[in-house]
């Protein structure tokens, strides 16, 4: 989603980009490149972001599937995590080596928030993958998580 910020905030001289369903409409008068060209441009970052290390062709595939999530209300008050409730339940959390969307440090960061509240440690199971493990490792992927709890 950076990647689709930066590129609009490059696109400045455009006055209101919209995106519609899997076209992207732009004012032409104001932009000199084509809306074919940008969506090309956002298709490449959602690659890079998502499926760093997957095929083209599973990628594009992955790519036409993508919808926006429905809009989430933000809660009134901030939800409350306490050890006897979230912190008892065993967790593990698989960290993708080759992340371009969440590296790897932020992954890591966000399971020391999670240990903190946790009674266990989170168990940690690393894979050499990008954003995708379940496209571009479909095999070691089912074998993490099958060892998941056995450690």
């Amino acid at each position: 989603m950076q990647a689709l910020r930066r590129l609009v905030r490059r696109r400045g001289t455009c006055r209101r980009p919209v995106i519609a369903g899997r076209v992207c409409v732009l004012s032409p008068e104001r932009c000199p490149r084509s809306a074919i060209d940008i969506r090309v441009e956002i298709g490449r970052a959602v690659r890079e972001a998502l499926y760093g290390d997957v095929d083209a062709a599973t990628a594009d595939s992955a790519i036409d599937l993508l919808a926006p999530a429905a809009p989430v209300g933000i809660a009134a008050d901030a939800p409350v995590v306490t050890r006897e409730r979230y912190g008892s339940v065993p967790k593990t959390y698989v960290v993708c080596t080759k992340e371009n969307a969440v590296p790897p440090a932020p992954q890591r960061r966000l399971i020391a928030e999670i240990d903190a509240v946790s009674t266990s440690p989170t168990q940690v199971i690393e894979l050499d993958s990008a954003h995708s493990p379940m496209l571009s490792h479909p095999d070691d992927l089912p074998a993490a998580i099958g060892s998941a709890g056995l450690g």
